[in-house]
């Protein structure tokens, strides 16, 4: 029970993540689509800030091809961060 996982895979059909930039998509600010302005596009802090909290409670972000031909995002935090200590 200790070493089991919450596991969170959100994936997309889209063009997929060059290996160049998977690195650089957890950083603040940081947006793939250069053409994107704040207006259509956000400020690029969502997987930062998603990166963060996952980081915060010892578990991982990953990212990686889709079986559908896009990106796939998996997040994975130790399930011992949601057990009842009490």
């Amino acid at each position: 029970m200790e070493d089991e996982q919450l596991l969170v895979i959100v994936e997309d059909d889209g063009k997929g993540i060059a290996d160049k930039d998977k690195a650089q998509l957890f950083l603040p600010f940081y947006k793939l689509d250069k053409s994107r302005n704040k207006n259509k596009g956000g400020f690029g802090l969502g997987l930062a800030i998603t990166h963060r909290i996952v980081d915060l409670h010892k578990g991982r972000c990953d990212i990686s091809q889709s079986q559908l031909g896009g990106a796939q995002f998996s997040l994975s935090i130790p399930n011992k961060v949601f057990q009842n200590e009490g």
